[in-house]
């Protein structure tokens, strides 16, 4: 208000007091006692928190003669304390009007309020609004971690508040929520804050699989809130077979692998820590192990199934309550028993058929009966356009002796034809002729039917030369080999350690014996493992230099023997002997698993760590 104003306003002000005739009697001076205060000018305004109104209040200071008061002290005070104010204690100019320095609203947000008191009776009150300033935050108004079950929404859909530096609410911020993680899905995910600054999303659904799932809310220029909630399984919905079924076993035999299953929910994931009870449903066979809880993986595997001593089919249950139970099944055969008579040197054409003999790994194979008179080097060879040839030899009980390796080239095809070359001494042999087929996995898969060739050729008995293709040996041999300069053969410094290499299949538990002796070179024998390396060597035996090694394998499987010339640089003939003591190894109609692919180093051979090569002795 102008200072002509005020002028006016306190002329109005007397010349009412004059009208008044039948007033009270007043003192002969009042200009000295303050008599009124009133609201000039700053009451009733608007700012942002922490920041100065615009218009600094003023009040008038009239005497009880309704005269202006000069010189007078206004005291101005917060009420209560929220901000603040300079020039607290102004004093009335001229004209009586007294104005604040400044004042500064609060942080909180809401009414402020300023008291102008004069002469501690006479009080003017201004009040201010304070707003709330521009959104500093997001804070979350829900648990930002939980737990739910996939596909499902939180227990709790997240929820944010906007506020301002000062932690005040601010409303109309566009809050948007986005699934960061877990693949869930979001509806609702663009909010806008209410009058108390809260927005949440309007719908969040889970991802199928189980792990963190994360929902960010975020605002222009703000840092952003994640939430994450830790999807679980779901309850369990499926019981699926993961192996032992559709398997042909002899009869009172196992099924290998054993029945297994895995438990999962509605999206199919895993789930661990579910009893899965397994029981003989057809067979009369016999279970190890029926009770299991699925571990880590949701898996479950029942310890053994025996099958029944009968031929046909058994039925083996596995059950999760309320759930309905995947039954597995496995066929019993009778061990294959019949054999037609083979001539090594000879040749013949035949078909594999389901009518043939059903070995346990599923292959359909044809036995022949093969006689030995004496010590033979033989190659037998099978051919077939249809399916990948599996050859074994087996001595008459059913123990394996050899076996086509299966080596393919790196990446390609294992070929239509198979070999066997062996060193077989006298004796009688049971030859089977059969097939695997390989699935997109490259595991061998058997039942395939179809034409193939069969033959034989003697070779010499001299394992001559370095090979490509393995020559198997087998207990019983006596053999006169030689070694030269086209052997197989191992350099160190400038000298040439020359070595055969045979394969043998050797059975867990059974005492073997290789002897080497020869009159032309000091020898050295050694006794390879896949995957173990050298298990055994011998240089001087008895006194001698010849060798010999006695060998009790703990793991059944092909080892490599390495007759090698003790010397760099020696060649000469030796003389090998092969013998085994102990009990008869199992027949060969307990399961024997279908062969694998592998692919060979160098060659068509079994690939073993060969031996560093030993320095020349000083002697």
């Amino acid at each position: 208000m102008s200072r002509i104003g005020v002028r006016i306003m306190l002329g109005v002000l007397a010349w009412t007091a004059l009208a008044c005739g039948d007033g009270p009697i007043m003192p002969t001076d009042l200009s000295g006692v303050p008599g009124t205060v009133s609201k000039v000018s700053g009451d009733g305004q608007s700012a942002t928190v922490g920041t100065p109104v615009a218009i600094r209040p003023a009040v008038l200071v009239l005497a009880q003669d309704q005269k202006p008061m000069a010189g007078l002290t206004v005291r101005f005070r917060l009420t209560p304390v929220n901000g603040a104010v300079t020039g607290e204690d102004a004093t009335t100019d001229s004209l009586g009007v007294a104005t604040v320095g400044s004042w500064i609203l609060g942080t909180r947000a809401g009414p402020d309020t300023l008291v102008a008191t004069v002469a501690d009776t006479l009080r003017a009150t201004f009040i201010a609004s304070a707003s709330a300033g521009n959104a500093a935050a997001l804070v979350a108004t829900t648990p930002v971690s939980s737990t739910s079950v996939v596909g499902s929404a939180p227990v709790v859909l997240p929820g944010v508040r906007a506020q301002d530096a000062y932690g005040n609410s601010v409303s109309g911020v566009v809050v948007t929520f986005t699934v960061i993680s877990g693949g869930g899905a979001v509806f609702g995910a663009a909010p806008t804050t209410n009058p108390n600054g809260l927005a949440g999303v309007g719908g969040w659904s889970l991802g199928a699989v189980p792990g963190p799932n994360i929902l960010r809310a975020t605002a222009t220029g703000l840092p952003p809130v994640d939430f994450t909630v830790s999807a679980l399984a779901g309850p369990p919905v499926t019981i699926l077979k993961l192996a032992g079924d559709g398997r042909t076993v002899n009869a009172g035999g196992f099924v290998d692998p054993p029945p297994s299953v895995q438990v999962r929910d509605s999206y199919g994931n895993a789930l661990p820590g579910v009893a899965v009870t397994f029981t003989v449903a057809s067979g009369g066979g016999q279970i190890a192990g029926g009770t299991r809880t699925t571990d880590s993986t949701g898996s479950a595997q029942v310890t053994s199934w025996k099958l029944g001593s009968a031929r046909g089919t058994n039925t083996l249950a596995a059950t999760v309550a309320g759930l309905a139970p995947a039954t597995f099944t496995a066929t019993a055969v009778v061990p294959c028993t019949d054999t037609a008579a083979y001539a090594i040197g000879t040749s013949f054409n035949d078909s594999l058929t389901t009518a043939d003999c059903e070995m346990p790994s599923g292959e359909f194979t044809d036995l022949l009966s093969m006689s030995v008179a004496a010590l033979t080097s033989v190659r037998f060879q099978m051919s077939s356009p249809l399916f990948s040839p599996d050859l074994t030899a087996s001595d008459p009980g059913g123990a394996l002796l050899t076996s086509t390796p299966h080596y393919c080239p790196p990446g390609g095809y294992c070929g239509d034809t198979a070999s066997i070359r062996a060193l077989l001494p006298p004796g009688t042999y049971v030859l089977g002729a059969g097939g695997f087929t390989y699935d997109y996995d490259d595991q061998a898969v058997g039942g395939v039917v179809g034409p193939y060739t069969f033959s034989s050729t003697l070779l010499a008995e001299d394992v001559d030369g370095c090979p490509d293709e393995p020559v198997w040996i087998v207990p019983g041999v006596t053999t006169t080999q030689s070694i030269g300069t086209m052997n197989c053969w191992d350099a160190f410094r400038e000298f040439h350690f020359y070595h055969d290499d045979f394969n043998i299949q050797l059975t867990a538990g059974l005492n073997y014996r290789f002897t080497m002796t020869s009159t032309d070179f000091d020898t050295y024998l050694e006794l390879w493992s896949p995957g173990y390396g050298r298990v055994a060597f011998n240089d001087d035996f008895g006194g001698s230099t010849n060798s010999q090694i006695t060998y009790t394998p703990a793991v059944s499987g092909v080892y490599l023997l390495r007759p090698a010339t003790y010397w760099g640089d020696s060649t000469g003939t030796y003389v090998l002997t092969v013998s085994v003591s102990g009990p008869a190894p199992a027949p060969r109609q307990v399961i024997r698993a279908a062969p694998a692919r592998a692919v060979p180093t160098g060659g068509g051979a079994p690939v073993f760590t060969p031996r560093a090569p030993k320095a020349r002795p000083n002697e």
